[in-house]
């Protein structure tokens, strides 16, 4: 396990990079394509409305994920005694974090897009 700085680099922290690396790629193509349909379909308004949803929710899941990793960093690496029988704990709850963040910002985009598509189709 290597330390900089106070933070540890292991296994669990490339498997969430590699994660959070897969939950960007999702976000940046479910963006475009929402923003293709919308712009091919209706307003601008509506373009503007859905972009902010996604960006608010994006930016809302990088700031609870990365709390939450920098809670554990700092908890694995920091003592011995009273932190290191809790850095176990810290890491499964925060994988654990990180899958329900990830799949309930997949659901919401997707329930997002699909409702304006819906409003829009209906409403035209």
């Amino acid at each position: 396990m290597i330390s900089i700085k106070g933070y540890n680099f292991n296994n669990r922290s490339s498997w969430l990079k590699s994660i959070l690396r897969v939950e960007v790629v999702v976000v940046v193509v479910v963006v475009v394509v929402v923003v293709v349909v919308v712009v091919v379909v209706v307003k601008v308004v509506v373009v503007v409305v859905v972009v902010v949803v996604v960006v608010v929710v994006v930016v809302v899941v990088v700031v609870v994920v990365s709390s939450y990793c920098c809670c554990c960093s700092k908890g694995s690496s920091s003592g011995s005694s009273s932190s290191g029988s809790s850095s176990g704990s810290c890491g499964s709850s925060s994988r654990l974090v990180v899958v329900v963040v990830v799949v309930v910002v997949v659901v919401v985009v997707v329930v997002v897009v699909v409702v304006v598509v819906v409003v829009v189709v209906v409403g035209e």
